[in-house]
C-alpha cells in the first residue's frame, strides 16, 4: 500500500479511489499493462469507502490478479 501511495505522489497523481485509472493515461504508463494484486485492490478500495462497484467501474482498465507472477525465467537473484 504505501508504494502505490508513493507512485500517486511521484506522478502527481490525485489520491483517490480511482487513482489507478488516472496512472494508467499518464505518460510513464501509457502502452503498459497495469497489474494489481486483489488484496491491494481491496485495501485500495477499503480505503476510500467505496462500493465494489464503484471502485472496479472506474479502474475498469486495470488488470486485477489473486496471485503473484513471476516472470518466465523464474525469480532473478
Amino acid at each position: 500500500m504505501d508504494q502505490y501511495l508513493s507512485l500517486l505522489t511521484a506522478e502527481k497523481v490525485k489520491d483517490c479511489y480511482s487513482g489507478l485509472h488516472y496512472l494508467s493515461e499518464k505518460d510513464t504508463f501509457r502502452n503498459r499493462i497495469i497489474v494489481v494484486r486483489a488484496n491491494l485492490a481491496e485495501q485500495i478500495r477499503a480505503r476510500y469507502n467505496v462500493t465494489k462497484r464503484a471502485f472496479y467501474g472506474a479502474n475498469r482498465d486495470i488488470e486485477f490478479t489473486s496471485q503473484t507472477t513471476l516472470p518466465v525465467d523464474g525469480p532473478k537473484e
